[in-house]
């Protein structure tokens, strides 16, 4: 009786390792893949810096219409890096 046990608590430990190494590989597969969530939080960081830029030319553009004039600029220049 007690082999016996022995031998179905190790087919349990073998199927649940199987199963953890093929759910490892799943979430290491969406993490890095062409469309994982590394590389979409990346495109996502460069998109909002973009659009951040934009927005200050776009209110500096305003300024300089309304005021006639390029003083008090305040770009922030801490945006502007390699994309």
């Amino acid at each position: 009786i007690i082999r016996k046990n022995r031998g179905i608590t190790l087919i349990a430990l073998v199927v649940t390792i199987i199963v953890l190494l093929i759910l490892a590989t799943i979430s290491i597969g969406m993490l890095s893949g062409n469309n994982g969530i590394l590389k979409k939080s990346r495109e996502a960081k460069s998109e909002t810096i973009k659009g951040e830029i934009k927005d200050e030319i776009g209110l500096a553009w305003n300024r300089i219409q309304v005021d006639g004039t390029t003083e008090e600029w305040n770009i922030n220049k801490s945006n502007i890096q390699r994309i």
